[in-house]
């Protein structure tokens, strides 16, 4: 699974993928009997995203945040999976939720700037990422982000359309 601030582990057995299939289908059962719970949706997106199932993946983050929305991690889920489909209106409205909810959390502003960067609005991703910054100014991943976004403000880097064009060496 991808968990925040731990290395992933891709199912990279025919042993471990069953294992995942079997998880997200015993999951699909619960959701079933109980549609409302939100655990089992975000944990199903979890299972998705572990097989870079990237649309399963998203709904089933997106059923989680509609049901908790007190939760800023499920929330922070959400808005990388809405990025990773090419929602960026979802995923800025996902990460501005979270921030309402946790307002001193460092990481929820630089995933705010991540979501504004790839959404063109650099301005906004500025803002955001000083704002980290202000909140943690030894976090390496909104040190990153802030020297990207000042590369996309300068002209020295292209737009992005997805993480993977934010993390490619120039």
């Amino acid at each position: 699974m991808k968990i925040h601030d731990v290395r992933r582990q891709l199912p990279d057995s025919a042993k471990a993928r069953r294992d995942v299939d079997r998880g997200i289908a015993l999951l699909k059962a619960v959701v079933v009997y109980n549609p409302t719970n939100w655990a089992a949706w975000w944990v199903m997106g979890k299972g998705y995203q572990a097989v870079n199932e990237t649309e399963k993946s998203c709904h089933a983050f997106g059923k989680s945040f509609e049901i908790q929305k007190a939760n800023p991690d499920v929330a922070r889920e959400y808005m990388f999976a809405c990025l990773e489909t090419g929602r960026t209106a979802e995923a800025i409205s996902a990460a501005e939720h979270a921030i309402d909810i946790s307002p001193d959390d460092a990481g929820l502003h630089a995933n705010l700037a991540l979501a504004y960067t790839l959404a063109g609005r650099i301005k906004d991703a500025q803002s955001a990422i000083s704002r980290s910054l202000q909140i943690d100014p030894s976090d390496q991943i909104s040190q990153t982000l802030n020297r990207r976004i000042q590369e996309i403000a300068q002209g020295k880097r292209p737009q992005p359309s997805s993480i993977r064009d934010l993390e490619r060496k120039q």
